[in-house]
């Protein structure tokens, strides 16, 4: 399609978007309006052939007490749905927000459950809107009888306990993708516990876009993620796991090994036991972020390094002995 692994274009979806075994899905949604938005939005204008997947009713359920605001969704009730609407688990689905956004938390949802041709829209319905590609308020119909045969894939996912594994161990990385000011704890408007987990670094998901709607060339992630690249498992957050799913994907372009904790901030925050750090009115404002991670690194490249030269003169004084013998 592109050179992108999970995107498609707005001129590739316009040439294929009568595919009969295409199926395109509006999941346009607003943390802040989460019942109003994407509905709305949908009713008013959506690409032509477009269904509706809301972000709370069909790609999440609401944990509870624990498990965050947004953990992952009924299953069996999703794959019912889409099986509805004529799609099988080697349907083309394409997911469209706005921009990159919800769309990623779809695509993550539909991949987890065994579908394995599903990708985003790069540039999203603003891009399609701007370039006056066909757009309507009908309704489109199902394209016939499809079949949901789950095929899960755990290794996508990190709950509450994974999150904790990561506090000891060098080998993984914990991401939350928020906003500076949220990872620092200067601000939060939704959830009860300002700042981030403990161990996180910071890289926001909306740096690995152009303009909030287009993914950044692999050369520029590449770059913004430099960080990682040692780490065996990266497990990203934020706090409902919708902006994490973005970060989630940018990095599977990569090649990294990921895993979403969906709870996010959403399910940390719910235990009093559990702590948040936050720097906010100190020096450190975005200190334990990315760099503090990358002096770790260089720290723990340097001891290499040092240990490396420190046998090679033992071996070179060893070899000095046997010739003067």
């Amino acid at each position: 399609m592109n050179v992108y692994k999970n995107f498609v274009s707005t001129d590739w979806l316009l040439d294929h978007r009568k595919d009969d075994d295409l199926f395109i899905f509006d999941c346009r949604f607003d943390p802040f309006e989460p019942e109003v938005y994407g509905p709305k939005a949908y009713k008013m204008m959506h690409i032509e052939g477009a269904y509706y997947l809301d972000m709370d009713e069909d790609l999440s359920q609401h944990g509870g007490e624990h498990g965050g605001a947004r953990i992952r969704a009924d299953v069996d009730m999703l794959g019912a749905k889409l099986a509805g609407l004529g799609a099988d688990m080697d349907s083309k689905i394409i997911c469209y927000d706005d921009g990159i956004y919800s769309a990623a938390r779809a695509w993550w949802q539909l991949t987890y459950m065994g579908y394995t041709n599903v990708y985003v829209l790069d540039g999203g319905f603003r891009e399609w809107f701007n370039k006056k590609y066909m757009f309507t308020k009908e309704l489109p119909k199902p394209k016939g009888k499809g079949s949901f045969i789950p095929n899960i894939h755990e290794e996508m996912f990190a709950d509450i306990e994974d999150v904790k594994l990561t506090y000891n161990d060098d080998s993984k990385i914990l991401l939350d993708s928020r906003n500076g000011v949220q990872f620092t704890g200067i601000e939060e408007k939704i959830y009860s516990k300002k700042g981030h987990i403990p161990g996180s670094i910071n890289i926001y998901y909306i740096s690995n876009l152009i303009s909030g709607r287009r993914v950044q060339p692999l050369r520029a992630l590449k770059k913004e993620f430099k960080v990682c690249r040692s780490a065996d498992e990266i497990i990203t957050y934020s706090g409902s796991g919708v902006g994490a799913a973005v970060s989630y994907m940018c990095l599977t372009e990569l090649g990294y090994n990921v895993r979403l904790y969906a709870g996010g901030i959403s399910d940390w925050a719910t235990y009093d036991n559990l702590i948040v750090e936050s720097f906010w009115g100190s020096s450190e404002v975005l200190k334990p972020s990315a760099e503090r991670y990358a002096d770790k690194l260089e720290a723990k490249e340097a001891k290499k390094l040092e240990k490396a030269a420190m046998k090679a003169e033992k071996l070179a004084e060893k070899k000095a002995r046997k010739a003067n013998k």
